[in-house]
């Protein structure tokens, strides 16, 4: 496995890392087989919400990962409600046509902070991202000073954002922030290269994420997509200069091992 600092964070992540939403925290031996094959890969980025299965995705991973906390890096997000009775919420403003940015405050990201650090086991987040805020000024405002407070604090080393889309990412580039995480893949990689200079010159650290999002498409309009291509998109993403990871979300070994073994190819 190969390693890349995140922008200009002291933090050494694997180029591939390991989203884990698609966990299922009651098929705990699977999971816990997902995550062993990781490890073994030489994966060391974990990302995970407070909202993945209103809470239960950080236990699970708390519960797992806890006797290799020195040697990985977790990363959490933060901003929509974590409880059954706000995600039930969110459900229905997004039924109803409202958008689908968050819009978290200091005393919100302050108290799901504390649910996490009981969740996953651990007195500090190595990288806490604000998860898909709406872009403005006073957010990004409000956000960077209560980052900053926690980092002084000890319970914070780096913060970050996770992006809806990027198209927010783009309006967010003004702003102060260590990291991003973004959709990247063959549908809008062209429109972010475009940017890429500016991108680099802030020093902003790049997670991508869904780089197979637009052959699962393809796959579902015309039939089965083959193997070499999802492994060359997934190539194509990481071969931007400006990318330090690229998260993976499954739940099969098989196509972790495939993915990972392709890149070091």
């Amino acid at each position: 496995m190969k390693y890349r600092r995140l922008g200009k964070t002291d933090l050494l992540i694997s180029r591939i890392g390991l989203g884990c939403s698609n966990m299922n925290p009651f098929e705990r031996t699977k999971s816990e087989e997902v995550i062993k094959c990781a490890l073994d890969l030489g994966i060391n980025f974990f990302d995970t919400a407070n909202s993945y299965q209103a809470g239960l995705n950080e236990k699970l991973l708390g519960r797992i990962l806890h006797p290799h906390w020195e040697k990985i890096i977790i990363s959490t997000k933060l901003g929509y409600a974590s409880s059954l009775a706000g995600k039930a919420m969110n459900r229905i403003l997004n039924m109803c046509g409202k958008d689908n940015h968050a819009r978290p405050d200091s005393a919100f990201i302050i108290r799901e902070l504390e649910r996490s650090l009981r969740h996953l086991k651990v007195d500090h987040i190595d990288l806490l991202q604000i998860h898909n805020p709406i872009v403005t000024k006073e957010m990004f405002d409000e956000m960077a000073d209560l980052m900053e407070s926690l980092i002084r604090q000890g319970k914070v080393r780096y913060y970050g954002v996770s992006f809806l889309d990027l198209g927010d990412f783009l309006l967010s580039l003004p702003f102060k922030y260590f990291c991003a995480q973004i959709p990247l893949n063959s549908g809008n990689s062209s429109e972010y290269l475009k940017q890429e200079y500016g991108v680099k010159r802030k020093e902003i650290g790049i997670i991508a994420r869904q780089p197979f999002v637009t052959l699962r498409k393809e796959a579902t309009q015309c039939g089965n997509v083959a193997p070499d291509i999802y492994r060359r998109a997934l190539k194509e993403v990481l071969v931007m200069d400006s990318v330090d990871s690229v998260i993976m979300g499954t739940s099969n070994t098989n196509h972790l091992k495939a993915n990972v073994q392709s890149v070091e190819a």
